[in-house]
């Protein structure tokens, strides 16, 4: 952290992985580091396994950016979270540098944020928001998981609008119902949306039947297929309206009766004739009208 604030009038990008944010005067460290950098504009974090991110240290790095900040990326691991306090405590390594310098003004340069992967229980609305409501000129947006939200939760994604009005790059992460993903994309500009890329057939459909200025599309992900395909059965129910697609990457589920594949290994359920199961991927780029 000295290294960097000795560069703080030229540093533009920093990344910090593997950080282990079980204490408190880490978190205050890093914090205030973050401040002092007045020409920061990429700024990812991550954490490493042995504990997930923490609210306090979300609130505390994301309020000491500096408002030259363009890109903010939190990467959380799947640990358990631990609550911390970031008042100074006499005896920690840190006590004597000062209290944290906070941000009061919006971060008016931020383009694209991705709000990190954490236990709903500690996404509560006011994290939300302060997320968003600080960033009236973000253009890119990265949500974690969007199901099952509280009732709360859903009104402060609802108003991305109001809040964010300028978003045309959208992607989430993982576990994203589909009539949480309507309620996404229901909150934008008419028409304004141009890129995402989220996961789950329903949620595949929901874009493509919706989303009619859709340029960029790409369903991706790792491990089972079944979480990151569009099954046929949902891509033939609506029509597309999806006619200026430029790219488009989505893996399609092609089965018998569109049953699920561990149906076709019970011998017990073969009617003798041969059936094949199949993942097909599309991957497809076009500088005019894609044809369907």
């Amino acid at each position: 952290m000295w290294l960097f604030r000795l560069n703080a009038a030229t540093l533009t990008y920093l990344e910090l992985s593997e950080l282990d944010l079980s204490f408190a005067s880490v978190i205050r460290d890093i914090s205030r580091t973050i401040s002092q950098l007045r020409c920061l504009q990429i700024l990812k974090l991550g954490t490493q396994g042995n504990y997930s991110l923490n609210r306090q240290a979300l609130e505390s790095f994301f309020s000491s950016c500096p408002t030259s900040l363009v890109r903010f990326k939190v990467t959380n691991s799947n640990g358990p979270s631990i609550v911390l306090s970031l008042h100074q405590v006499a005896g920690d390594w840190d006590y004597g540098q000062g209290p944290l310098v906070l941000r009061d003004e919006p971060l008016l340069c931020l383009k694209s944020q991705a709000v990190p992967l954490m236990p709903r229980e500690l996404m509560a609305p006011p994290v939300y928001r302060s997320l968003l409501e600080h960033c009236p000129a973000l253009e890119t947006l990265e949500l974690p998981h969007l199901g099952q939200l509280s009732d709360d939760m859903m009104i402060v994604i609802a108003s991305l609008s109001d809040l964010c009005p300028h978003i045309s790059d959208l992607s989430f992460l993982e576990d994203c119902l589909a009539e949480q993903l309507m309620t996404v994309l229901e909150s934008l500009p008419a028409q304004q949306l141009r890129r995402c890329i989220c996961v789950k057939s329903t949620v595949i459909q929901a874009a493509l039947t919706t989303c009619g200025n859709l340029e960029v599309f790409k369903a991706i992900g790792h491990g089972d297929l079944t979480n990151i395909c569009l099954k046929f059965a949902h891509a033939i129910e609506y029509p597309w309206v999806c006619t200026r697609i430029r790219e488009l990457e989505i893996v399609v589920w092609v089965t018998y009766n569109g049953r699920h594949p561990e149906y076709m290994k019970d011998q017990s359920k073969s009617s003798g004739q041969k059936r094949t199961t199949s993942f097909g991927r599309i991957s497809a780029s076009s500088t005019s009208r894609l044809a369907r």
